[in-house]
This record gives C-alpha cells, structure tokens and sequence, in this order.
C-alpha cells in the first residue's frame, strides 16, 4: 500500500464520534460489574481533535481469559479494533482462536467500515450507533446491551460473564442473525450463546 493510501484510509478510519463511541464503549467494558473489573481503571484520552476511550490492568491482577476474548469480540464489529498483546502469548489456544476469529470477522467488514467512516467525514453521522439514534421511535433509549453498526448491522456483544443466553430487543422489520435465522422485530427474543458466538443482526427489510 502507497504511504499516500495508507495515511487516506488511517483519516477515515481514525473518525470518533465522541458521545456515541464513549457512552456505548463504556457500556461495554463496565459489564454491569461482573468480568473481574475491580483491577481495571478508564480514562478518555483527548489527542488533538480526536478523543480515545484507553484501560488499564494492575500488574498483579489475573488476566480473565473470558474477558480478553469478549472484548475482542465486541470490538470486532466497531470502527476500529486494537488488541495490544497477541493472544496467544497470553491465552490458550482454544480462546486465541477465539480472538482471531474475532480479528476475522472485522476484517470480512472492511468495505463496510470504510465507507461508514467516509460518510461519517462527510456528514458527522456515527459509525457506531445507540439504537435510539437509528430508531428514535421505538422506546430504545434505555437499551444499552446492543448497538447499531451503520443502519442495517444490530450487535449484541456478550457482557456477562458465564452468559449463555443474550436478550436482544429487535426493531421492527425484519432480521437476520449471524448464524442465519430470519427473524421478525419489534420484540424481544433470547438467542443460546457461547463463547464462540459474536451476534449480531442485518437489516432485510
């Protein structure tokens, strides 16, 4: 890739929507207290306009394997994903595969990010969306589970620790889910998950 290319798709990619990305990023690494969260601290890290939600875990904390590969999975389907270490320097196998699948499945939504954020440099709209935003009539204000990826993508990260079942509040229309069920919305619906599972849902209509 050209260093001219580089740097043009580095812009888009670097778009923060700050009170959207914080408010739902924050929503997702506090996991209602339950992931081992008590060693870990936040701080919004503002460089120039740009403005980066950063943790950190004490050094004698025990690193939960559960939460490494659940935050992989929620980050797979934002704007951006980072992970700082390899996972498998830090993770068993079974759980490195995990978070390279996660690593998969964000780089299988390239196009889709780019063009979001292409859109969201020409109009401030956000990548990464509260339901309210893009459903501002169907009482989703206080759904903070999930969120929308541009208007047709619906994902439900997994946030508690041990989960085997995920509610999901579906808007209406029609739905399919990753494993490819076809579902009908405006309604709540409980799907079987495990730790292989990233869910989420695309507009069919």
């Amino acid at each position: 890739m050209l260093k001219e290319e580089y740097a043009d798709r580095r812009n888009y990619l670097l778009i923060h929507q700050e009170s959207t990305i914080i408010k739902i990023a924050m929503q997702i690494l506090e996991l209602e207290g339950v992931l081992a969260m008590k060693n870990i601290s936040f701080r919004v890290r503002n460089f120039e306009k740009e403005k980066f939600l950063t943790f950190n875990i004490d050094n004698d904390a025990e690193l939960d394997e559960e939460l490494f590969v659940r935050w992989a999975q929620a980050n797979s389907l934002m704007g951006m994903m980072q992970i700082s270490i390899a996972p498998w320097r830090v993770l068993s196998d079974e759980n490195a595969n995990r978070v390279i699948a996660a690593i998969k499945l964000h780089e299988s939504f390239g196009e889709k990010l780019v063009d979001l954020a292409k859109n969201a440099k020409k109009t401030g709209e956000p990548i990464v969306r509260h339901m309210a935003y893009e459903f501002p009539d169907e009482g989703l204000e206080e759904v903070s589970g999930q969120f929308m990826l541009g208007s047709d993508i619906l994902v439900a990260p997994i946030l508690k620790k041990g989960e085997c079942k995920k509610r999901v509040m579906l808007p209406h229309g029609m739905w399919q889910s990753s494993t490819g069920e076809i579902y009908s919305g405006d309604c709540e619906i409980i799907i079987d998950v495990d730790m292989d599972t990233t869910l989420y849902f695309r507009r069919c209509s």
